[in-house]
């Protein structure tokens, strides 16, 4: 399961391993939306500035399921699914500009932009098990303990 807060108000995102994605209202602790199930669950998850696109990543395994989903929260549908990783998605991360980091257990960062794929930040022997993005820097954790800090430019 993983959580994220809606920006400044009383909601959080939450990808769960029921394979359902949901909007809780935090005052009341009950869901506000509920999207439609997806076939693979979701590990990760992330908001956009804007409030409304969010992505998500899939635990898929040997190509099966391993894809990122941009969604529009007004609308409550999948708009695209982000396709190229070969493992399960474990991070990612919303950037500027219609801009998204996914990390998967395939040892690579992939950036992609308005939908599509852009560039592989990273190629690394072990899995990518964690992204942080701070003032426009992308930190990822690896599998073996150490940390890279891919260029987003």
């Amino acid at each position: 399961t993983s959580m994220r807060w809606r920006g400044d108000t009383n909601t959080v995102l939450q990808a769960s391993e029921d394979k359902m994605l949901r909007v809780w209202d935090v005052r009341t602790l009950e869901p506000t939306v509920t999207f439609p199930v997806d076939q693979y669950f979701h590990t990760c998850c992330d908001i956009a500035p804007d409030n409304v696109t969010f992505a998500t990543g899939a635990n898929g395994f040997g190509g099966q399921g391993c894809y990122a989903s941009l969604w529009d929260m007004r609308a409550v549908r999948k708009v695209c699914d982000l396709r190229g990783h070969t493992e399960g998605l474990t991070a990612v991360r919303v950037l500027a500009q219609a801009r998204i980091c996914t990390a998967g257990r395939d040892g690579t960062i992939r950036l992609w932009t308005d939908g599509r794929a852009d560039r592989t930040l990273l190629q690394s022997q072990t899995p990518v098990t964690a992204l942080a993005l701070h003032e426009g820097v992308l930190a990822a954790g690896l599998g073996d303990g150490t940390i890279q800090l891919p260029t987003l430019v």
